[in-house]
C-alpha cells in the first residue's frame, strides 16, 4: 500500500480488500483519491453493496455518489443480470450500456438472454432496449427493434402475453388476457 501525501491518494497492490458501510470492494489494484473520493479498481474486481454485485475487469466510480463506469463486467441482483463492455451507472439505480445483455434467468444459467445495442435500465422501473435479439442458448432466435421490460418487484396491473390461433368453427381467435393487481395479496386475471 502506498500513500501519496501531497495528492492525498492511496494506491494498493496485490489482493486488495476494502470494506465500509455495508460495502465491500476487492481487486488486484486500487487507486483512491481521498479529496474527491474517486476510485479506480483493476483486475478481478468484485464490488458488493446491499442492492447488487458488480464483477468486472475494471471499475471507476465515486465513493460518495456511487456514479461511475464498469468495464467488461456485469451487474447482478435477485431480479436481473446486466452485462456489457461498458456499463455506466448514471444514478443510484440507473444503468446505461451499449452492446449489452439483460436476463432475469437466475435458476437457468445462460439458457436465455436479451442482447441489445443499447440498454437503459432503472431498478424498480423499466429496461428500455433497442436493436434486441432474444438469444436461447446463445443462438439468436428473434429480433425486435425496440423492447420495454419491467424491472420491478411490485405487482402491477397490465396486459399479459396474448394467444392467437384458429379453428374451423370460430375462424381466427385472438385472446388478450389482463392482470389486475387489486392489492398486495389479491389479484385477478
Amino acid at each position: 500500500t502506498l500513500y501519496h501525501s501531497r495528492e492525498k491518494v492511496y494506491e494498493a497492490f496485490g489482493h486488495v480488500v476494502v470494506s465500509a458501510q455495508g460495502k465491500r470492494l476487492s481487486s488486484d489494484y486500487l487507486w483512491l483519491d481521498d479529496n474527491t473520493k474517486d476510485t479506480k479498481a483493476r483486475g478481478n474486481v468484485i464490488f458488493v453493496d446491499r442492492e447488487s454485485t458488480v464483477e468486472s475487469a475494471e471499475l471507476h466510480f465515486n465513493l460518495t455518489t456511487g456514479i461511475g463506469s464498469i468495464f467488461y463486467g456485469k451487474v447482478s441482483n435477485d431480479l436481473y443480470v446486466l452485462r456489457g463492455q461498458l456499463i455506466r451507472r448514471v444514478g443510484t439505480d440507473h444503468y446505461l450500456t451499449t452492446e449489452g445483455e439483460y436476463s432475469t434467468c437466475k435458476d437457468c444459467p445462460e439458457s436465455w438472454k436479451l442482447s441489445a445495442r443499447n440498454v437503459d435500465l432503472t431498478v424498480d422501473g423499466y429496461a428500455y432496449l433497442s436493436s434486441v435479439f432474444l438469444q436461447i442458448k446463445d443462438v439468436p432466435t428473434l429480433y425486435l427493434p425496440y423492447l420495454v421490460v419491467p424491472v420491478k418487484t411490485r405487482r402491477q396491473t397490465g396486459l399479459l402475453f396474448p394467444r392467437m390461433g384458429g379453428n374451423t368453427s370460430h375462424g381466427f381467435v385472438f385472446v388478450q388476457p389482463g392482470f389486475i393487481a387489486i392489492d398486495q395479496h389479491q389479484d385477478a386475471t
